[in-house]
């Protein structure tokens, strides 16, 4: 009941303003439809994951279809930090804890899509998968730590705290790994 509840006031936070949707996001993905590789045809510090991901809603020019990407990616790091939370609290906690998180989502990251935005869903994951019993985890752990990465280089920052909890050595290994076909695709691409 208190999932539901919180689901709907967040639901309708997110829908009471207009989607901020920045360039990058839906500039860059159209680029990637249009044959272009990044670090060869265009240029951008961040990573190229989203690009990747985000390009076949790059392709309605209304831009709608990246709203309900936003929505779904919102909702779903509701989600999980919502199971965090009920890990270790109950009833009115739980309410107030959701209703923080809800509250600092919509006021500090509005209504804005944006690298982190995407981010904040896989570390939400992270979260809740070093605070589980899931069987090998590591891989999990290791390929969401890889995608961060590639979504902005410096959120792999991640990997220090989950390696002190997890104390896990595979983690960086199957991060590592998850890079060998990008670096492989950009080397033929000639992107390197």
């Amino acid at each position: 009941m208190i999932l539901i509840l919180l689901f709907i006031i967040q639901t309708a936070l997110f829908l009471s303003v207009k989607l901020n949707i920045f360039p990058e996001l839906f500039y860059f993905p159209w680029l990637i439809t249009q044959g272009h590789i990044p670090y060869k045809d265009f240029f951008d510090h961040h990573g190229f994951f989203l690009y990747y991901l985000l390009a076949p809603f790059s392709l309605d020019t209304s831009l709608s279809t990246l709203k309900v990407v936003s929505y779904c990616v919102s909702s779903t790091t509701f989600l999980y930090t919502f199971l965090v939370l009920k890990k270790y609290s109950n009833g009115i906690q739980l309410f107030i804890g959701g209703l923080l998180y809800i509250s600092l989502q919509f006021f500090v990251t509005g209504a804005n899509m944006w690298y982190e935005t995407f981010i904040a869903l896989c570390y939400a994951i992270i979260l809740y998968l070093v605070n589980s019993t899931v069987d090998r985890k590591y891989i999990f752990l290791g390929i969401l730590i890889a995608i961060v990465s590639m979504i902005k280089p410096t959120s792999a920052i991640i990997l220090i705290p989950v390696l002190i909890f997890e104390r896990d050595f595979r983690i960086p290994v199957i991060s590592a790994l998850a890079w060998i076909p990008a670096g492989i695709y950009f080397y033929i691409q000639n992107a390197l």
